[in-house]
């Protein structure tokens, strides 16, 4: 729905309480958010939330990181492109950026779930999630579809109100089930790069 809420122009967003659920974007106001309606990262992000909100219905605490992170990565894949959002973003804009006029979110990132560094803002936070699935084409090198296909699998694991700990687990029995356990070592590295290791250990 091409829609403000509340008079803000800025809202991009999956509402999970609407009777059936729908997408509400604005139009940016063009000092904090720009072209919201016309960026399709938005959009795909958005859509992406429809799917996952499917399995994953919990929309707070390390459930709410997890559907940010999904929606995200699934763009990155959809485009092939680890910049989310690169209109949306004025300069001058006082939101929090990945990179500055550039990308509203980046799965090229180095955050660790427990560090200092992590952001506190949901979809800032969400980044150590797409950034962990992400590395698994840019650093491991598996086919970008493997790793969506992979991915899109995991949601269908998860339950109401998942977390972190979840997801990796999904992640690998997807993994064992559509791909014979071949990346099972790589996806358990990464989750260990991103600090996740503490909650996998048995």
């Amino acid at each position: 729905i091409h829609a403000t809420k509340d008079g803000d122009a800025n809202v991009a967003k999956y509402d999970f309480a609407a009777s059936p659920n729908a997408i509400l974007i604005g139009d940016g106001d063009g000092f904090f958010l720009q072209n919201l309606t016309t960026d399709s990262d938005v959009v795909s992000h958005e859509y992406s939330h429809h799917v996952i909100y499917k399995n994953l219905t919990k929309i707070s605490g390390e459930s709410l990181v997890l559907h940010e992170g999904l929606a995200d990565y699934f763009t990155f894949a959809r485009t092939g492109d680890s910049c989310l959002g690169e209109s949306v973003c004025p300069a001058g804009s006082s939101v929090q950026c990945a990179i500055d006029t550039k990308c509203l979110r980046s799965a090229e990132n180095d955050f660790r779930f427990g560090s200092d560094e992590l952001p506190d803002e949901v979809h800032l936070r969400s980044q150590f999630v797409s950034g962990m699935i992400w590395d698994l084409t840019a650093k491991d090198k598996i086919a970008t579809v493997d790793v969506a296909k992979l991915t899109l699998s995991a949601v269908s694991y998860l339950k109401s109100n998942s977390g972190y700990k979840h997801l990796v687990l999904a992640l690998l029995i997807a993994d064992q089930n559509l791909y014979g356990g071949n990346n099972c070592k790589k996806i358990y590295a990464r989750a260990v790069e991103r600090g996740l290791g503490n909650l996998i250990t048995e």
